[in-house]
């Protein structure tokens, strides 16, 4: 790389092990993705033991009254909301046992606010004006390990008598420092360098549950599922590794559904090459994981043609979907309506492994205006599949253990969803090499620097790389500047 940074590249900003993405085929794509997602299992796997005795201690500290609180900006703040909220509804609270802090409040958990990760005073004042206090459990969580909002939140909270811990996907990080306890899950480089949402992300969810279903169990906190709660260490100890084996086998299971994840993915680039928008359709009991997916597209490739409609709105994240939207075969199509879908655009409908009638009466409305359409569903032969012209069926393992299978069907869903709208990327030319070429480089200082090396892999010395990075949207259009100016010289 010309111009090398004297700045210590870390693991999760490395350059991918893939180079010109922009000139694979979607299923090599696709294949290249999924078999980063299998490593990524294996580095889960290897920090089970420590994982396990988070989660006793954790539980202890709930036991004895106190309260767990998580925090994050961006994907993993999403992630920690996410997980959080599967187990205790509702927004953050002084009575509540178990909360999750995002960086920029709950308006950054459906839309990019990516600055106020650079905001270090803001996580401890958020975490004081919910009582958090001394012996309370506060969990870190961050690919980096050094997001100011996350990292001051540790350190005030650790001074302040708090007992802290971290996720994170590189070694050595400052959050580890100020953590008690620290998971370090080294996925290593991303397919497309830096995009964080993928490996280190899909890492992050699996150990975000891997502690939290255990903890709440054995501290025998309400939750939204029937599972009798679990009595012994040596249960929890098992009910983590369940997690974890059963996690594992996920890409595998993505895998055999890769042929049909190739006709999706090239019926939904298509549509957005064609200027067409792609909706993506849920309820928040199905995981909430096209939201997700949708509010990452922006900031990490300037791309807004893609749009979630989940049943109950934006609330229903932390909230969950009323009820009533979900068992209505009509209420979707009246959310859609909202944004005028007409053919030339794309329905995908989002499903764990029993679609509701807010999805498949959704799907079946805009199939039958002859709207293309298509499905991401983790069971073979629901009633879904039938009105989707691209349908993708993830055979997951049959389980008995109901909470078991939303937690893996969720992972099947994140993963196809990853490998959909990254690789649409990709062929739709926001990525050059293995660069997100469209990143917005005014989010935030990590995402600044991101586009500093973007640029000095493409030529550009490392000072006027520092300049531009600072003073344009994107990486493209800095590097068009510099070129231009070069070429006038």
């Amino acid at each position: 790389m010309q111009g090398t940074s004297s700045e210590n590249i870390q693991v999760t900003e490395a350059p991918s092990d893939y180079h010109k993405l922009e000139s694979m085929s979607v299923e090599d794509i696709l294949q290249s993705i999924n078999r980063e997602d299998i490593k990524m299992t294996t580095a889960v796997a290897s920090q089970l033991p420590v994982i396990q005795q988070l989660a006793l201690q954790v539980t202890d500290q709930l036991q004895q009254g106190r309260r767990l609180f998580y925090i994050g900006a961006g994907t993993s703040g999403r992630l920690s909301v996410m997980t959080v909220s599967n187990y205790y509804r509702g927004s953050p609270s002084s009575r509540a046992p178990v909360n999750a802090l995002i960086a920029g409040g709950d308006y950054a958990i459906t839309r990019s606010r990516e600055e106020a990760e650079d905001s270090a005073q803001a996580g401890w004042n958020e975490l004081s004006l919910l009582g958090i206090q001394k012996g309370d459990y506060l969990v870190g969580v961050s690919a980096s390990g050094s997001t100011p909002y996350v990292l001051n939140a540790l350190q005030q909270a650790r001074q302040n008598g708090v007992v802290t811990a971290s996720i994170v996907c590189n070694p050595g990080s400052g959050m580890a420092a100020h953590s008690n306890h620290c998971v370090e899950v080294i996925t290593g480089p991303e397919i497309i360098s830096g995009s964080t949402r993928m490996k280190a992300g899909s890492a992050q969810h699996q150990v975000l549950n891997m502690l939290t279903s255990p903890a709440l169990q054995l501290a025998r906190l309400q939750t939204d599922t029937a599972i009798k709660p679990v009595d012994s260490e040596a249960t929890l100890n098992q009910r983590v590794l369940s997690i974890q084996q059963s996690c594992a086998r996920v890409p595998e299971c993505v895998s055999a559904s890769i042929p049909r994840l190739t006709k999706l993915t090239t019926e939904v680039t298509e549509t957005l090459k064609n200027g067409g928008r792609v909706f993506y359709i849920e309820t928040r009991s199905s995981g909430g994981w096209g939201m997700l997916d949708a509010s990452e597209l922006l900031p990490t490739y300037s791309f807004e043609n893609v749009i979630p409609v989940i049943a109950g709105g934006a609330t229903s994240v932390r909230e969950g979907s009323p009820e009533a939207a979900e068992t209505s075969l009509e209420q979707c199509w009246e959310d859609l309506q909202q944004h005028n879908p007409v053919p030339g655009d794309f329905v995908l409908a989002i499903a764990s492994t029993r679609p509701s009638p807010y999805v498949i009466g959704g799907l079946e409305a805009a199939w039958s205006r002859h709207i293309n359409t298509g499905c991401i569903v983790c069971r073979k032969g629901t009633a879904l599949s039938q009105y989707a012209d691209s349908p993708v069926e993830i055979e997951l393992e049959d389980l008995d253990d109901a909470e078991l299978e939303t937690i893996t069907s969720g992972t099947a869903q994140k993963l196809a969803l990853n490998m959909v709208s990254t690789t649409a990327m990709i062929q739709l030319g926001r990525v050059k090499g293995d660069s997100m070429m469209y990143m917005n480089m005014q989010g935030s200082q990590k995402l600044r620097r991101r586009g500093a090396r973007i640029l000095m892999s493409n030529g550009v010395p490392e000072a006027d790389a520092t300049e531009l990075a600072s003073q344009h949207p994107t990486p493209q259009s800095a590097l068009e500047t510099w070129q231009r100016t070069h070429t006038a010289l």
